[in-house]
């Protein structure tokens, strides 16, 4: 994923256009259904941690602070 790919997800998410769970599926490019969403993180636990941390920014609001990114 290039910088200009990862900088239009993050501005539509913050525009309102993609919740931040699907901003999450498109970061890592994935498309899931909640059902798809739920299993594979069910497998995966860095995934279900994502996905959790997605969930509860959203419910506090939007709140997010992105880790500075090397390069």
């Amino acid at each position: 994923m290039d910088k200009i790919e990862f900088d239009e997800i993050i501005r539509r998410w913050m525009r309102g256009l993609y919740t931040l769970t699907d901003a999450v599926d498109r970061l890592l490019r994935l498309e899931l259904t909640a059902e798809q969403r739920h299993t594979l993180a069910t497998e995966q636990g860095w995934l279900f941690g994502a996905y959790a941390y997605a969930r509860d920014v959203q419910e506090r609001g939007g709140d997010l602070k992105f880790p500075r990114l090397c390069g």
